[in-house]
């Protein structure tokens, strides 16, 4: 378990957690003894630990039978992180009084600390072994456990914890932040709203309920629980941070950034919260302004690498490549392990047309997260621009094989079909798209031209026109409707399309590919009744720009309609 979760756990690490009930652990109590440990709480409290550790040692010399003193310099050693020291400390407890299962309990903590499983289980057992209804040594048992990826066992001993004190705001906090961790939202979210009935202090369920919320995409409900955690801790900086994540998500960039800017006047400055404003002005498309943020960030958290990766992603999008390469190599050398730096990396080296060096960056990519099935339709695409038909086919295949509505490899595999002239197989596939949203104008249009392409014109032009009416700014369909008219012996009708795409596309290969063959096919056919039309298309594209194949073509065309 980690991040926020160690900052929780963190806070049960403390000497006042414990100590309510030690004089009821202990046989053998005297007050001159009790004064010395009370006194060492109450040090160990207030951080001054040499003194705490003064005050035990002197409780534990004046009665060699108190095991008390002896937890508390345990608990004292926990607050220091040298857990071997506190084991030491436990044992002697345990030695003293063999059932005195809070020794037992954080005997085992300090184990699972320093990573020692088979000892941890061992001690946990002898602590329910003397005091099986004993909350807290389930719920230390249950931390532990998740410490060691027990996520399974671990959820059992919550479920202990919560059964034997179903009053506790802690155990069901620890729980729904382990579910949090499993992504079992809603059960989560179940367990905070437990947790808050009985908590005085209602923050980290608010925050992480709005967290809850946020992942699951109910924007509505992330933003008032995170709201309510700011209301309740209006200093801290995280709930400001899923307000300004929950805002962008939803496309609102005003509210979006005005969050993050009350943030930085309200919250301490840190380096998530300069990275989730960054993150926000790139997704508005502010790159420089995102830039600034991320920097800030870096002064005070150099090797973060959410950062590097942020900082890395907006040098991409803006084609600096040089730079964002830069910061990823310096994420791979703090972690060579970050599976998203070589994934970007890879984008890097396919845009610059290194294919081959691209293929083997996602392939460790997709070794160092290979869950991430994804990563199957980058590896296809390379292949397929190395000319590697059955590899690029084969990955195509297990990307859709495991990602089943990724729509971009469907096409992509069905394009490929068309060039290999399989095109029953390549109007399944795209026929599958279509039928996943019949509402996108991509779709659409892939549908036709694999209609175009396997001669059902009439069908094609249908899906070109679809495509428009659901996007009217989807220029590419309407080089569909010239190349279908094309087919079709409808020259004029062709120009036409090719006239309303003109400003958009008119520097596209494809665009100048179907117009060089319009005007060929009507200088060539003697039947073609509409020369002037054609000649008036000519001179409004050589007006804008400069080709000198359509001025051939003009010259042409003007010859003959003079004869």
């Amino acid at each position: 378990m980690g991040g926020k979760i160690k900052e929780i756990l963190n806070k049960i690490i403390r000497a006042d957690n414990f100590v309510n009930e030690y004089k009821n652990l202990s046989h053998t109590i005297e007050m001159p003894s009790s004064a010395y440990v009370n006194w060492g709480v109450y040090m160990a409290n207030k951080g001054e630990f040499a003194a705490a550790v003064e005050k035990f040692n002197t409780a534990a010399m004046m009665i060699q039978q108190n095991p008390t003193a002896y937890v508390n310099l345990g608990i004292v050693c926990m607050q220091q992180k040298d857990f071997p020291e506190a084991v030491k400390n436990f044992r002697k407890a345990v030695k003293l009084d063999k059932y005195n299962s809070k020794a037992y309990s954080l005997w085992g903590t300090c184990l699972a600390e320093i990573g020692d499983c088979e000892g941890s289980e061992e001690v946990y057992e002898l602590a329910k072994k003397y005091d099986p209804r004993n909350p807290e040594i389930y719920l230390n048992w249950a931390i532990s456990l998740a410490k060691f990826n027990k996520k399974d066992e671990a959820e059992e001993k919550f479920k202990t914890a919560s059964r034997l004190d179903p009053g506790s705001p802690l155990i069901p906090l620890l729980w729904g932040v382990l579910l949090f961790e499993r992504q079992k939202y809603d059960e989560a979210i179940a367990q905070f709203a437990h947790s808050a009935l009985y908590s005085p202090d209602k923050y980290d369920a608010s925050y992480y309920t709005a967290l809850c919320y946020l992942k699951k995409g109910d924007l509505k409900n992330s933003v008032e629980y995170a709201k309510t955690a700011n209301e309740l801790r209006p200093k801290m900086t995280e709930p400001y941070l899923i307000l300004g994540e929950a805002y962008m998500n939803a496309g609102n960039e005003k509210l979006s950034l005005e969050t993050y800017e009350t943030a930085a006047k309200n919250s301490p400055e840190t380096p998530a919260l300069y990275v989730g404003w960054g993150i926000a002005l790139q997704k508005f498309k502010k790159y420089e302004e995102a830039r600034e943020k991320f920097f800030s960030a870096l002064v005070l958290s150099p090797n973060d690498e959410l950062l590097l990766s942020s900082l890395a992603s907006n040098y991409i999008l803006t084609k600096e490549y040089e730079d964002a390469e830069k910061y990823l190599k310096k994420l791979i050398d703090i972690n060579p392990k970050n599976a998203h730096a070589h994934y970007n990396l890879a984008l890097i080296r396919f845009e610059e047309k290194c294919y081959d060096e691209a293929l083997r960056l996602y392939q460790t990519a997709f070794s160092l997260s290979p869950r991430n099935y994804a990563l199957y339709y980058n590896m296809a695409e390379c292949y397929n621009r190395l000319g590697d038909v059955d590899e690029a086919k084969k990955y195509y295949k297990k990307c859709i094989e495991y990602v089943p509505k990724h729509m971009q490899a469907y096409l992509s595999l069905a394009n490929l079909l068309l060039e290999t002239n399989d095109y029953k197989d390549a109007l399944r596939k795209v026929r599958t798209v279509y039928t996943m949203n019949k509402e996108s104008a991509a779709a659409n249009f892939a549908y036709g031209v694999v209609l175009m392409k396997s001669g059902m014109l009439d069908d094609a032009m249908e899906k070109f026109k679809a495509s428009l009416s659901l996007d009217e700014h989807y220029s590419i369909a309407k080089l569909g409707i010239a190349e279908c008219n094309f087919y079709m012996g409808k020259y004029s009708d062709s120009l036409n399309a090719l006239d309303s795409a003109m400003d958009e596309l008119a520097q596209e290969a494809d665009f100048l590919k179907i117009q060089e063959s319009v005007l060929e096919k009507i200088v060539q056919d003697d039947t073609y009744c509409e020369v002037d039309f054609a000649i008036k298309y000519c001179n409004k594209f050589l007006e804008r720009y400069n080709n000198n194949k359509v001025s051939d073509i003009r010259d042409t065309l003007v010859e003959k309609n003079t004869k």
